[in-house]
C-alpha cells in the first residue's frame, strides 16, 4: 500500500474523540479457555524458531523490556542483510486499541497483523503460513497447550489459531500511564482533530480549567511528545 504525502480532508474528529478515552483496565480473564490461548502466545511470541533463521521473535523488533520497541531507525530481519522497510517498529503496547494496525493501517486487527511478518521476506522471512504450523507442529510441548487454549477441536494447530493465541498475548499489553487515564476519566477533554500541514493530522488538547493537577498533565503530554518528535517519529503534532 503506497502512502499518501497528502492527509485526508474527510478525517471525522467525532470519531477521533470517541477512541480517545483512558484505557480500560485490565483484570485478569476469568475464562481459563482464554487464559489458555494468551499463556500460548507468550510463548509464541518470544519463538524465534517462528523465523526462517530461528533469529527473530516478535519481541526482536517489539521488545516488552523497552516499550514494545528495538529503538532502531529501521528493523533488521531474519536473513542477513535484510533491512525492513523504511518505517520504525511501532510499540505493540496499547496496539488493541488502535483503529488498524501497521503504519499504514493494512490489517484490521491484531489476529490479521500477525500474518505478515511470519512471511515477509524482510521481516521472519518463512516461505508461506504452513511453514508456521509445521515449525510449531515439531514442538512437543505445544501440542498439548494447543488442545487446552482450543478445545474440541480435532487439530487445533493451525495458523488461525497461532495467530490468534498471538493476537490474545498482545491484547494484554496496555501501559500504564495512571495519571493521564484518571485525568481521562475524571473530565473528558474537549479534544479538535484537523488535518496537519506537517504530520498526518494534529490533536489539539483543551482540558478543563478546573481540573486538578491540569498543569502536570499537560506538561505531562507535552513532554511525552516532544520525546517522540526528537526521535524522529513526525507522526503527532499536539498542542496542550
Amino acid at each position: 500500500m503506497e502512502l499518501s504525502s497528502t492527509p485526508p480532508s474527510n478525517i471525522d474528529p467525532a470519531a477521533l474523540r470517541a477512541r480517545f478515552t483512558a484505557l480500560p483496565q485490565n483484570s485478569d480473564p476469568a475464562d481459563q479457555v482464554q487464559l489458555a490461548r494468551i499463556n500460548l502466545g507468550r510463548q509464541l511470541y518470544f519463538d524465534k524458531r517462528l523465523s526462517r533463521e530461528s533469529n527473530q521473535s516478535c519481541n526482536s523488533c517489539h521488545q516488552l523490556t523497552n516499550y514494545g520497541v528495538d529503538n532502531k531507525q529501521y528493523s533488521p530481519g531474519s536473513m542477513p542483510g535484510a533491512i525492513d522497510t523504511p518505517r520504525n517498529t511501532p510499540t505493540v503496547y496499547n496496539a488493541a486499541f488502535q483503529l488498524s494496525q501497521f503504519w499504514d493501517g493494512r490489517a484490521v486487527n491484531l489476529i490479521a497483523q500477525a500474518h505478515g511478518p511470519l512471511v515477509a521476506p524482510k521481516e521472519m522471512a518463512l516461505h508461506n503460513l504452513q511453514e508456521a504450523v509445521d515449525v510449531v507442529t515439531r514442538v512437543p510441548g505445544y501440542a498439548p497447550e494447543f488442545r487446552q487454549a482450543f478445545p474440541g477441536q480435532q487439530d487445533p494447530v493451525n495458523i488461525e489459531n497461532i495467530t490468534a493465541s498471538i493476537a490474545a498475548f498482545e491484547q494484554r499489553l496496555t501501559s500504564k500511564l495512571r495519571v493521564i487515564f484518571a485525568w481521562l476519566r475524571s473530565a473528558f477533554p474537549t479534544i479538535v482533530a484537523h488535518v496537519g500541514t506537517v504530520a498526518p493530522f494534529s490533536l489539539v488538547i483543551a482540558p478543563d480549567q478546573n481540573l486538578d493537577r491540569e498543569n502536570d498533565v499537560r506538561k505531562m503530554i507535552g513532554d511525552l511528545f516532544g520525546q517522540v518528535s526528537r526521535h524522529g517519529h513526525h507522526h503527532f503534532i499536539v498542542q496542550v
